[in-house]
């Protein structure tokens, strides 16, 4: 599974625009943050989290860290 990684700032919400093969269309994916999911980026912690389209094969660990977390090693 690869990973990709995002900045997260605002409402908690995570919205991706995947091009989906199975529907011939992008789709737009979402999850909601949960509040200790929040409480940790603010806190500047990373969260993973695995987000999946229920009509193809794509699959991705998103890996996400507060607009304010500093980037180790990159």
């Amino acid at each position: 599974m690869l990973d990709l990684e995002l900045v997260v700032a605002g409402d908690g919400a995570v919205r991706i625009d995947h091009s989906c093969a199975g529907a011939g269309m992008h789709r737009l994916l979402g999850i909601e943050l949960s509040d200790g999911e929040r409480a940790l980026l603010l806190a500047g912690e990373t969260v993973a989290v695995v987000v999946a389209c229920d009509r193809c094969i794509w699959e991705r660990r998103l890996v996400l860290r507060g607009a304010d977390a500093r980037v180790v090693g990159g």
